[in-house]
């Protein structure tokens, strides 16, 4: 039986040659792993047969997988290759103050791979042949960031040698919180949102070829976003949204279009207010459409409040459905 506390574990990350097949010289990322729930799985192809008793025979090992979710509090400097494994359309341009740099990711229509080393304190294990299934994202009132990936891999095997992994380099930067965040609407500043819950499902679709042991190809389907907004309104302003015209009045019916809203979530960390070098996070849907738009009445004592869900799609004039830009200090974002 192991007998290892979760305070020796650590978690690496870094981004693959191929699907399977690691960089001679890997960059890693530390991200703040809170946990990771990766499963290693193979399939047995039992065979069953006409022998005159009830006995199974041995069976002969199938396909073989890793997947399951690593969550993670998200940082200016330990989750930049995360986001590249989501939105791997990727562009820079240079900050004036400082050495930062700014990181544009878009969706595009491939993603890259992914291994990643788990200490677990009692063994050193490897992951290959890694893509992110999904990826959810929350702050809610007096929160960090936090992300949870839905990840899959080709396999989980043991490392050869103890101590492979070494000393974990984290950040030492601050997360971004909702202290430090602002939410946007329509282009203007808005005070009324406790938190979001955002998910993207990257929808890959895995390919296991005739002979392979493991997934040997991955191709990505139709991402599906939504955006489900923690909010206290002042006003009807978003309901007649809703309902498809915001300027409308009187007894409001359904539009026959529906009518979207640019939201913007922006980040900052408490280093912003110390030193030259912004350390920023926003997260912009150019074109999102209220889904559900709940507001029920839960107390005769409490304020008002509503979950609605925005689903995020494309939009022709921004050239994407979301965008998320990164002000940071780190290189080799993409390897």
């Amino acid at each position: 039986m192991a007998r290892s506390s979760t305070i020796l574990t650590t978690v690496r990350l870094s981004t693959e040659a191929s699907l399977g097949v690691v960089r001679a010289s890997p960059v890693w990322l530390w991200p703040w792993a809170v946990s990771e729930n990766i499963v290693p799985s193979r399939a047995m192809l039992q065979p069953r047969h006409l022998t005159a008793d009830r006995f199974l025979r041995l069976p002969v090992a199938g396909e073989e997988s890793a997947a399951g979710t690593i969550a993670c509090i998200v940082g200016p400097q330990n989750f930049d290759k995360l986001w590249y494994g989501i939105f791997s359309n990727l562009s820079t341009s240079n900050i004036t103050d400082g050495v930062t740099t700014q990181y544009q990711f878009k969706l595009a229509t491939s993603q890259p791979t992914f291994v990643m080393d788990i200490n677990k304190g009692y063994s050193e294990v490897r992951c290959d042949g890694g893509f992110i299934r999904s990826a959810d994202f929350s702050v809610d009132r007096n929160s960090f960031l936090n992300a949870s990936l839905d990840m899959q891999f080709q396999r989980q095997h043991v490392l050869g040698a103890a101590g492979s992994i070494g000393s974990p380099s984290l950040s030492v930067l601050d997360a971004f919180t909702d202290l430090n965040g602002t939410m946007e609407r329509d282009d203007g500043l808005v005070t009324d949102m406790d938190g979001f819950s955002l998910r993207v499902n990257c929808a890959p679709l895995d390919f296991k070829s005739f002979g392979s042991q493991y997934v040997s190809d991955v191709l990505f389907g139709k991402a599906d976003i939504s955006w489900e907004l923690a909010c206290a309104f002042a006003d009807d302003t978003e309901f007649r949204r809703f309902m498809g015209n915001k300027s409308g009045s009187g007894a409001q019916s359904s539009g026959n279009r529906y009518q979207t809203v640019k939201l913007e979530w922006f980040f900052q960390t408490g280093q912003n207010a110390q030193t030259n070098f912004p350390y920023e996070l926003s997260i912009t849907a150019y074109g999102a459409i209220y889904d559900t738009f709940p507001h029920g009445i839960a107390s005769d004592s409490e304020i008002l409040r509503t979950r609605p869900v925005a689903v995020v799609r494309y939009d022709v004039s921004a050239g994407t459905d979301l965008q998320v830009n990164l002000t940071n200090q780190t290189t080799n974002v993409d390897y």
